[in-house]
């Protein structure tokens, strides 16, 4: 009898560990498998979110496509999933006009002196201000070009003037004035004939630039800026779904070639 009870008990025991470890397991195996499912749905959702993404930056870029070709500012996708709203504003138009960031070497950046009708080309009526301030940074040392084109009984003219900021620096251009110092401002007059446009040319080195009116006077718009907002999933509610930005500067601009064109006394240009 002894003996038996001893194996009943020894049985139960085992039976117990058994069930015990099986729950165990079990245990184990379901949160693998709930862990393994919500992976899987975080994953899916992440692709959809990229690829929404995806969605409404094209459409942003397609906002800004289609309000340049069409003058209009809101833009619908063609398959209606997404939408792009475009907002604009102008550039320039004050006292004071800014490069908005640096301008490499050899690139020439515009400021206009004469506005613009709306289909680009230059208008009648621009600055009427006697000279200006041509800054670039306080640290440049390299040497600076600077065109000022104007209009003279119906011709169209240019008057180049340059600067070397640091004969010491290596990049000094023969024939051009010396400016004793780095960095600062060169003052230009722009008395002379109808004000069209300042072209500014840094020469061995990249730096900022603004233009400072000095006769109290205002700059015509440069351009405008463009902001598109592209919107997908859901389009309606402008708090869900995914939204994405994007940014153009859209300046007034003439041909590289007319640039270098125009020489001083002479027209290449019809009014």
């Amino acid at each position: 009898m002894m003996k038996t009870r001893m194996i009943d008990k020894f049985s139960t025991k085992s039976k117990g560990q058994v069930v015990l470890v099986v729950l165990l397991a079990s245990a184990v195996v379901m949160t693998l498998g709930l862990s393994v499912a919500k992976r899987t749905v975080t994953d899916t959702k992440v692709d959809t979110d990229e690829e929404l993404l995806k969605q409404a930056f094209n459409t942003a870029e397609s906002g800004v496509d289609y309000y340049l070709a069409t003058g209009k500012i809101g833009y619908t996708a063609p398959d209606g999933k997404s939408v792009a709203d475009v907002n604009v504003t102008n550039v320039g138009g004050g006292s004071t006009l800014s490069s908005d960031g640096l301008v490499l070497t050899n690139n020439a950046f515009l400021f206009w002196l004469i506005d613009h009708n709306s289909n680009g080309d230059i208008g009648n009526s621009g600055y009427k201000g006697t000279n200006v301030d041509i800054c670039v940074d306080d640290t440049y040392s390299k040497a600076l070009k600077i065109d000022y084109y104007y209009r003279a009984a119906g011709k169209y003219n240019v008057s180049r003037f340059g600067f070397n900021f640091d004969s010491n620096n290596g990049t000094t251009v023969n024939g051009f004035t010396a400016k004793v110092g780095k960095g600062g401002c060169i003052n230009l007059a722009t008395n002379v004939g109808e004000p069209l446009l300042l072209a500014v040319t840094p020469i061995g080195g990249q730096t900022k630039m603004v233009v400072i009116d000095k006769s109290g006077s205002n700059f015509p718009v440069q351009g405008e800026e463009i902001t598109s907002i592209g919107r997908a999933g859901n389009i309606v509610d402008t708090n869900t779904g995914v939204n994405t930005q994007v940014k153009v500067l859209n300046r007034y601009k003439v041909p590289a070639f007319m640039l270098d064109a125009i020489t001083a006394g002479n027209s290449v240009l019809s009014k």
